[in-house]
């Protein structure tokens, strides 16, 4: 049997690349796979993300942001809590869970699912360290259902 790899491209646009700050230099943000592995997959791996928010000594008091990708392709794999209905967050909390997370959903629409993720910064976070260590503020899971054509599949980031 021939094994065939899939390439993931991380694709974060350049308006969800930043986080609004104050000052010179503005947060970061970055999606990166959990393992630190390549992006090359093939159909049944599960893959583990992070985000991370970098915030460059800046105060920070808030972020969200959006993940869309080929819901024919990768098949969500719920990371958070379970809600009331038995349903699970798409997201699971980072590596400070302290802070208060206002938005942690996912839809899909017309082939491409969405998620998104908000919450508010705990006291301290960023700009109380002159130099502020960066964050996972959310991880979440994906398994490779199917091949794409041309063997290559997009997970993009937006603010």
């Amino acid at each position: 049997m021939m094994r065939s790899t899939i390439n993931i491209l991380l694709l974060m646009l350049a308006m969800g690349s930043q986080i609004a700050a104050r000052g010179a230099q503005a947060a970061t943000i970055e999606l990166r796979r959990a393992d630190g592995q390549a992006l090359n997959s093939e159909i049944g791996d599960i893959i583990n993300f992070e985000v991370l928010i970098h915030p460059q000594g800046e105060s920070l008091t808030g972020f969200s942001f959006f993940i869309s990708f080929d819901s024919d392709i990768l098949q969500l794999l719920p990371q958070g809590r379970t809600r009331p209905d038995g349903s699970k967050e798409p997201f699971a909390a980072g590596d400070d869970a302290s802070g208060l997370e206002l938005d942690n959903k996912s839809s899909e629409l017309e082939g491409e699912m969405v998620l998104s993720y908000s919450g508010v910064v705990p006291l301290g976070f960023g700009g109380q360290k002159i130099n502020a260590e960066s964050r996972v503020v959310a991880r979440f899971a994906v398994e490779v259902r199917r091949r794409p054509l041309g063997d290559l599949s997009t997970i993009r980031l937006e603010e």
